[in-house]
């Protein structure tokens, strides 16, 4: 991705990076709700609204992984410890379902409507490294320009005990051309869509980890922390 940043664009490949978005926190706070909610995600909306113009981000949701020693070996649900681990499948999180529930929910229903009708509403997610450079597992991105939207997602539900979402997973295709970030570091955060009603733009973003062979280092397990905001634009 590095020698093609000047060529891409979040409407056309749907994802950039930037080093523009600048975090005071350690790894360590991380693992403070507080710090993290205050200074965090309240720099991520900033960002966002400067940068691409919207006037309103609402945060969704946050996803803190620490790649655990034992990754991809045992089924997700065994590893003892409270981060979440790397997704292999690729998949894109915000179908248009979801997203248009979503605002219904956060706006009520009939401004909610009203905005999916008459506003521009994107979903963005940030993801950085808590530590680099990322040799292990690091996270690849989707080209949306080389992406068959009818026929190479497929709406799938995930059940959990106390809710069920909607998100795409992606059926491969040789036409594919995934980029990812060499060497990430901290400082170095990847922007990538993962839902935009506008016409005639990059739609998703389809993501997935992968292993990047003959880079294993036990000092090196991937630490990465993701958000995802609703992003609203004037009409």
């Amino acid at each position: 991705m590095r020698n093609h940043q000047d060529k891409l664009s979040l409407d056309t490949n749907g994802f950039i990076y930037t080093t523009e978005m600048i975090s005071a926190l350690t790894d360590e706070d991380f693992g403070d709700t507080g710090k993290v909610s205050e200074v965090y995600i309240s720099n991520g909306a900033d960002y966002l609204k400067r940068s691409l113009g919207a006037k309103e981000a609402v945060f969704l949701a946050q996803n803190i992984r620490r790649r655990h020693e034992s990754f991809p070996a045992l089924p997700r649900a065994n590893y003892n410890t409270s981060a979440d681990q790397p997704i292999q499948g690729a998949h894109v999180d915000y179908p248009t379902s979801r997203v248009h529930d979503l605002v219904r929910r956060i706006f009520k229903e009939e401004a909610g409507n009203q905005l999916l009708r008459e506003n521009r509403i994107q979903v963005i997610h940030v993801w950085r490294p808590l530590r680099g450079p990322v040799i292990d597992w690091p996270l690849a991105l989707c080209d949306y320009s080389s992406l068959d939207v009818d026929t190479d997602l497929v709406a799938t539900d995930n059940v959990y005990p106390h809710v069920v979402s909607e998100t795409f997973n992606v059926f491969h295709n040789p036409k594919h051309a995934w980029y990812y970030l060499s060497n990430q570091m901290p400082h170095e955060s990847l922007i990538f869509k993962g839902f935009d009603n506008a016409e005639k733009v990059a739609k998703h973003c389809p993501h997935a980890a992968f292993e990047l062979m003959n880079t294993w280092d036990p000092d090196q397990f991937r630490e990465s922390v993701e958000c995802a905001f609703l992003l609203v634009y004037s009409q």
